[in-house]
């Protein structure tokens, strides 16, 4: 959107706020999400400067990209990525940055959409490529500006700690076409290890977003996460009084990216305990495209899900995911208020103790107090007793019990575990493992894929 001074001086007098609303966005189909430096959790800010020692990738003017040609204002190609990051299923090599407040997977994309989308995901009026919108409006590289590109495999960064190593895109001293030169700003991009993507903002003038698009799409333009559209509140200006809140971060979360089967305590970056315990809440976990074959993961100790919401989907996989217990060891154990959901991975191994659920009573729910065992009158083990075999109440429950059943559930006061028993030798994919409800007692809903 073409914008002039004008309004954008009326808006700072008249409606500059003190501050930005916390906003956290839904996942999309693939489960990325969005969440500011205001939610409980969020990005924190440290803007990364590298206009004086990374390396320069578009030059000043407007309507380019590092892809156009020198004379004017590109490198006349793609920007080769110290190491490939993976973004919505696929690995990219090149990224194209674009004056007009984007990165492109397209490498010939040359940077001359300046319209931005009111929601996305949306098919781009020129170029193509998945994208990535920081700050999708008409902009302008002033003459002292640039885009420029720096790797870095640690760093300071305090998401660095949870991402890895990180790429970083930085748009220095840029303008909104039609708008004052002097009123130049810098934001920034940074794609981290694990997938998760940052951008940061500086100070100015300006509400950086009103007019602008922020958020993510793939190649196909079918899946995508909008934070924010033509929304002045979402990066406020520099309010009167010279605060300096205008500094400031979104972070996407990308859905965890297990790329190996190895599983040990302390786990490994890339193993599924790792992204496990490092998936923020309404997190994704998924298993790379190089694990494509399947596999097994034989597990070191159970897992346990406390506060939080997780999903882990094998549907990536075309070999199918399978998950060994540990000898004599729950697969998972979820706390009270925690959700986990299971999809396309098959459970195998584990205790078999506690209530069982017939493959023909899948998708039915059950409570612990439908259960009676040898542990007390609610069916949930006393302290210092041994756990009680609540299986016989369950086949009461669901007639015609089927033994190719490995899901178990067993309740212990405020926690829910889930077993699995190969009783027939024939594992029993699952899609989802679903406590609902609230307090000790919480139904587990079993569905198939």
């Amino acid at each position: 959107m073409n914008r002039g001074i004008g309004a954008a001086i009326v808006w700072l007098l008249a409606f500059a706020p003190a501050g930005a609303p916390a906003r956290q966005t839904a996942a999309d189909s693939y489960g990325f999400f969005a969440a500011d430096q205001n939610e409980s959790g969020g990005p924190a800010y440290q803007f990364v400067f590298i206009n004086e020692t990374g390396l320069k990738v578009a030059g000043p003017g407007d309507d380019h990209s590092s892809a156009s040609p020198v004379s004017e204002g590109g490198i006349n190609s793609a920007v080769q990525l110290a190491q490939p990051f993976f973004y919505y299923g696929e690995e990219y090599y090149t990224l194209t940055p674009s004056s007009n407040g984007y990165l492109s997977t397209d490498p010939n994309d040359l940077g001359d959409d300046f319209s931005n989308d009111a929601n996305l995901p949306a098919a781009p009026d020129t170029g193509g490529g998945a994208r990535l919108y920081p700050l999708h409006d008409d902009l302008i590289i002033s003459p002292s500006g640039g885009i420029y590109y720096a790797y870095f495999a640690s760093g300071a960064h305090p998401h660095a700690a949870v991402g890895g190593a990180y790429h970083v895109f930085q748009w220095d001293n840029v303008y909104f076409w039609g708008g004052d030169p002097e009123r130049i700003f810098d934001f920034e991009v940074l794609l981290f290890e694990n997938g998760d993507i940052l951008y940061q903002y500086g100070l100015s003038f300006d509400p950086k977003a009103d007019g602008a698009t922020i958020g993510i799409q793939n190649a196909a333009a079918d899946t995508g996460t909008l934070f924010a559209a033509n929304d002045p509140s979402a990066l406020p200006p520099l309010p009167p009084g010279g605060s300096l809140y205008p500094s400031f971060a979104i972070l996407f979360h990308a859905p965890r990216m297990v790329t190996n089967l190895t599983d040990t305590v302390p786990p490994p970056f890339g193993s599924l305990r790792w992204a496990f315990n490092t998936a923020p809440d309404g997190g994704t976990i998924r298993f790379a495209p190089s694990l494509s074959g399947g596999g097994t993961i034989p597990l070191a100790d159970q897992f346990f899900l406390a506060g939080k919401t997780i999903k882990i989907t094998g549907e990536d996989s075309a070999g199918g995911i399978t998950l060994q217990a540990a000898p004599g060891r729950r697969l998972f154990e979820v706390d009270a208020g925690a959700t986990l959901n299971l999809r396309d991975i098959v459970l195998t191994g584990g205790r078999a103790t506690g209530a069982s659920f017939p493959a023909n009573a899948v998708g039915r729910s059950f409570a612990a107090e439908s259960f009676r065992g040898a542990g007390g009158d609610d069916g949930l083990p006393s302290r210092g007793r041994r756990r009680g075999d609540l299986q016989r109440r369950g086949e009461r429950l669901a007639a015609g019990r089927d033994k190719s059943s490995i899901v178990r559930l067993f309740g212990r006061r405020a926690r829910r575990a889930i077993y699995s028993e190969r009783a027939d030798r024939v594992p029993h994919r699952v899609d989802r493992l679903v406590p609902i409800g609230a307090g000790r007692r919480q139904d587990l809903s079993v569905q198939p894929v």
